[in-house]
């Protein structure tokens, strides 16, 4: 029999699945209604802020979207072959109070019995985090989030410019004393030496769990009319979606190797092998945001479902066994070459690998050619380094990895 419960800092949650913090957490109906369709392993608010999110990315008085196709990482998506996600996108502010959310939005999101963790964020004013994650705490969270992450707030002080500032320390300090469930922190993408640094920071200071990690900020601009899309001044978005998972996966990773609490994976999730990828590299859950806006609330019971089968097909019983499975590996050099094979069938000479390999190799020639009388790309195993771009970027998907189904 499969498990897939996990526990987070002395809670049981029955799956390792968290809804985050967006524009699909921001009213209580909708939290009540994903706890029920999808019943996900627990769900996180919109942060929830004094002034309402009002200066969290806004600035623009010109009609703006609120999101923007990125030429990004082409993906399947509903009805089509493949598509672009939109991965660029911006807070317009939230539609409730703080007393809003206290009184009337968490008793209708607590009706749905999956657990609630409310996330607050603010200014440089201790009595609002002291004001929020007490109320918090009272309306029946499980948990608070402090989100330290948001990276279209900087000129207002919210968000990462907290986190740099080295106010959010102050933040955990006294929160912890403030309340009596856990508190978790919301991390920006860090760079590996700040990933070790705040997180192993934040683990003296006392909290609970750290999530990793927020996206990037992100804007787009009109070329035929210099206008950026999503609006003007200070305003940007953050890039989510799947562009995301590497660069947060990696924020896991590093955190999983210096830090002891858990770590909850935030980014670019899609399917159950991408939770999977997410816990071989340390962390206890995960989180789906953009995905789920894109497929709706049944997802995370499809994403259960495809870490189920997947565990019965290994014989894994339960996701501690998999846990930090990657970890064993951090700083080793890989003991089989990923050795590329071309399919003659497919490829059509076009040298696209060619051209990439001459920029790779240390010497030349490259170590993938198109010969001339065949027009057909040959691999010199002798010379190739394995560092697999002529796989990714064949046109043609002509070319494969050595054993790649076993890796």
């Amino acid at each position: 029999m499969v498990d897939i419960s996990i526990e987070l800092a002395g809670r049981r949650f029955d799956n390792p699945l968290q809804c985050a913090s967006g524009q699909a957490t921001n009213l209580g109906e909708k939290i009540k209604k994903i706890a029920i369709e999808g019943n996900p392993g627990a769900i996180v608010t919109k942060s929830i802020s004094i002034d309402q999110g009002g200066n969290w990315g806004r600035g623009s008085k010109i009609p703006s979207l609120a999101c923007w196709p990125w030429t990004g990482r082409q993906v399947e998506l509903p009805g089509k072959t493949k598509g672009k996600v939109c991965v660029v996108s911006c807070s317009r502010g939230e539609p409730f109070t703080p007393e809003d959310w206290f009184y009337r939005e968490l008793p209708v999101a607590l009706e749905g019995n999956v657990p609630v963790i409310g996330s607050c964020g603010g200014a440089p004013d201790m009595a609002q985090w002291e004001y929020l994650s007490a109320e918090l705490e009272k309306a029946g969270c499980s948990m608070i989030e402090l989100n330290f992450g948001t990276p279209h707030a900087h000129q207002w002080g919210h968000g990462a410019v907290i986190l740099f500032s080295g106010f959010a320390f102050k933040v955990v300090e006294t929160v912890k004393k403030k309340v009596n469930i856990p508190v978790m922190v919301k991390l920006p993408y860090l760079s590996e030496g700040d990933c070790i640094m705040y997180g192993k920071e934040m683990e003296r200071l006392g909290a609970d769990a750290i999530k990793a990690c927020m996206p990037v900020g992100a804007t787009s601009i009109d070329i035929e009319t210099g206008v950026p899309p999503l609006g003007i001044g200070s305003r940007c978005g953050i890039a989510g979606g799947p562009s995301h998972k590497p660069l947060a996966l990696m924020n896991v990773f590093v955190l999983a190797q210096h830090i002891s609490i858990p770590i909850i994976g935030s980014g670019g999730v899609c399917n159950g092998r991408d939770v999977i990828e997410y816990i071989m590299a340390g962390a206890t859950g995960v989180e789906i945001c953009t995905w789920m806006m894109l497929k709706g609330p049944k997802l995370f019971h499809q994403v259960n479902k495809e870490i189920i089968e997947w565990m019965e097909e290994k014989g894994y019983e339960s996701l501690d066994e998999i846990r930090g499975k990657a970890l064993k590996y951090a700083g080793k050099f890989e003991y089989e070459p990923y050795t590329p094979i071309v399919n003659e069938d497919l490829c059509n000479g076009c040298g696209q690998c060619e051209t990439l390999c001459t920029w790779v190799v240390h010497c030349l020639p490259p170590a993938i050619r198109v010969d001339k009388s065949t027009k057909k790309a040959v691999v010199d195993t002798e010379k190739c380094e394995g560092c697999g771009r002529c796989y990714v970027y064949c046109p043609q998907d002509a070319v494969t990895i050595k054993h790649w189904e076993r890796r």
